[in-house]
């Protein structure tokens, strides 16, 4: 079976922009305000332009991010965890793995994290149905390995 990533890491495109380019105008505006002069509207433009750079840098982020995350998936074969990606498919096979972390809350799955030979790390938290996930490694992956 092949799992994508949760719609939960996708979803509020427009939060993270829309919060980054008013922090700043909202801070100082509000600031001034308190402390008993408010700034000008030019000041507050210029401020606004400025904060409009790394908004955008964060929209167009964002942006890539969900059309990787539209397009990659992952699937639990007795190879190994092979992850497809937009234009290539990898194999991390299960002889390189050394352990295998699970963090559960409520008797849910929160967190799964592969570890592997020289450095090889892989954080599968971010996908969804976790249960599942943890049910086909369960039973790919000998019970030696598992923390």
């Amino acid at each position: 079976m092949k799992f994508k990533i949760a719609d939960k890491r996708t979803r509020n495109l427009y939060i993270g922009p829309l919060s980054v380019f008013m922090f700043w105008p909202s801070l100082i505006f509000f600031g001034s305000w308190f402390m008993g002069d408010v700034i000008s509207l030019e000041y507050l433009l210029y401020v606004c332009l400025f904060c409009s750079v790394p908004a955008l840098l964060n929209y167009k982020g964002r942006c890539d991010f969900k059309n990787y995350a539209e397009n990659h998936t992952i699937e639990v074969s007795d190879k190994g965890l092979i992850s497809y990606e937009p234009d290539t498919q990898e194999i991390m096979e299960w002889e390189s793995v050394k352990t295998i972390k699970v963090k559960r809350s409520k008797g849910k799955v929160k967190s799964i994290k592969i570890f592997g030979n020289h450095g090889l790390t892989a954080d599968l938290s971010r996908y969804e149905d976790l249960d599942r996930l943890y049910d086909e490694l369960k039973n790919v992956i000998e019970a030696g390995r598992w923390r």
